[in-house]
């Protein structure tokens, strides 16, 4: 789960080895060449570690609440992908989707990892406080977290996966 450009897509096509060839022949830094944004909600079985696991990848465009809530209720774990970099003009939007989704995996017992992207500098730091404060205030202490912080996606993703597979019913 996560808003517009957060790199929610980005980190399963990491996973998958597909993130480098996407990224060079989708360059962001080309305005005439923007990233394909996800339209509704992509299923994807991914092996890794051994283990096989199942993305919703839910989209920006043409996903609604239904398609949230049918994605939670399939799932053993949620995922939150955050950009720290522009975090703060999208606070309201992310308490929206706090208040959407957080009932369900709470009712659930979900665990949930808050991956934290673009963090690359110290306004991220704040950010952060903002975010673990909104999710503990959706949540509680009652549901297992997991924050990582990155300010680019790479191996550092690694361990989130473990520990879900390790804290997901």
């Amino acid at each position: 789960l996560g808003l517009l450009n957060s790199g929610k897509t980005s980190i399963i096509e990491y996973l998958a080895g597909e993130y480098v060839f996407f990224f060079l022949i989708f360059s962001t830094s080309d305005i005439n060449n923007p990233p394909i944004h996800t339209n509704g909600v992509v299923i994807r079985d991914l092996p890794f570690h051994n283990i096989l696991f199942r993305f919703y990848d839910i989209g920006s465009f043409g996903a609604n609440d239904s398609n949230v809530q049918e994605s939670i209720n399939s799932s053993n774990a949620a995922i939150y992908v955050i950009d720290g970099h522009t975090f703060q003009y999208n606070l309201k939007a992310f308490n929206e989707l706090l208040e959407t989704s957080s009932p369900s995996i709470v009712k659930r017992h979900l665990p949930i990892a808050v991956i934290i992207n673009k963090a690359k500098d110290e306004a991220t730091d704040n950010s952060q406080q903002q975010i673990e404060k909104a999710i503990e205030s959706y949540f509680g202490s009652e549901t297992k977290k997991k924050y990582i912080k990155m300010s680019q996606i790479d191996d550092s993703i690694f361990p989130v996966f473990q520990w879900i597979h390790d804290n997901a019913q």
